[in-house]
C-alpha cells in the first residue's frame, strides 16, 4: 500500500497516517484506523480534520464520551469544522445514554453547522430536527426534518428522505429520537 511506503519513508508525516487511517476506516478497519489517526495526531496535535475522524471511528466503537472529546477538540482547532460541530450535536440530540444527551448545546451545535455549511446539508437539517427533539421542540424538529427532506429528494437521496419520513412521524407524535446503543 502506498500510505505505507510515505509512512516507512517519512514517518513523521502525519498526513499520511491520516490518509492511511482514512482508507482502514473505508474498509471497516476501525481499530486499525485508530491507531493511525492518533500517530497522526502525535505528529500534528492540532489536525481538526485527524480529531473529527477519531471522533466518528469512537462514535462508530460506541463509545460516545470519546468522540465528543476529539469533536470538541476539532472545533477548538477550526471553528468552521462544520462536521465536528455537526457529529457532535448528534450525539448530544440522540444518544441511547441520557447521561450524555443535552439537547440545548445540540440544538446550538446543529444551528451553527446549517448557518456555517450555507444551509444546503440535509444530514445537517436532520441533526438540527433531532436536537429540537431532544428539546421537546416538536414544531421544529418537524419543520428541519421537512427541509432537510426537502433538499435530500432534491438530491436524488431516497433513503435519507425515506429515514426523515420516519423521523417526522416520531416527531408528530411527540417523541425526540433516540439511538439504539451500538454495543
Amino acid at each position: 500500500m502506498h500510505y505505507e511506503e510515505a509512512i516507512n519513508l517519512r514517518p513523521d508525516y502525519g498526513d499520511a497516517y491520516y490518509n492511511f487511517g482514512s482508507v482502514l476506516f473505508q474498509q471497516g478497519r476501525i481499530d486499525d484506523a485508530i491507531a493511525q489517526w492518533q500517530k497522526a495526531l502525535a505528529i500534528q496535535p492540532n489536525d481538526a480534520a485527524a480529531h473529527t475522524s477519531l471522533g466518528n471511528a469512537f462514535l462508530q466503537k460506541g463509545w460516545p464520551d470519546e468522540a465528543i472529546v476529539h469533536y470538541q477538540r476539532a472545533v477548538e482547532i477550526n471553528p468552521r469544522e462544520v462536521n465536528a460541530r455537526n457529529n457532535m450535536a448528534w450525539v448530544l440530540a440522540t444518544s441511547s445514554d441520557a447521561s450524555i444527551r443535552n439537547g440545548a448545546m445540540a440544538v446550538s451545535l446543529a444551528t451553527q453547522a446549517v448557518e456555517v455549511s450555507g444551509g444546503k446539508d440535509a444530514i445537517f437539517f436532520r441533526t438540527l430536527a433531532a436536537s429540537y427533539g431532544e428539546c421537546g421542540k416538536f414544531a421544529e424538529a418537524i419543520a428541519a426534518a421537512e427541509k432537510a427532506r426537502e433538499i435530500a429528494i432534491s438530491r436524488g437521496d431516497s433513503h435519507l428522505a425515506r429515514m426523515l419520513e420516519r423521523d417526522i412521524a416520531l416527531y408528530r407524535a411527540d417523541t425526540p429520537l433516540h439511538q439504539a446503543a451500538l454495543h
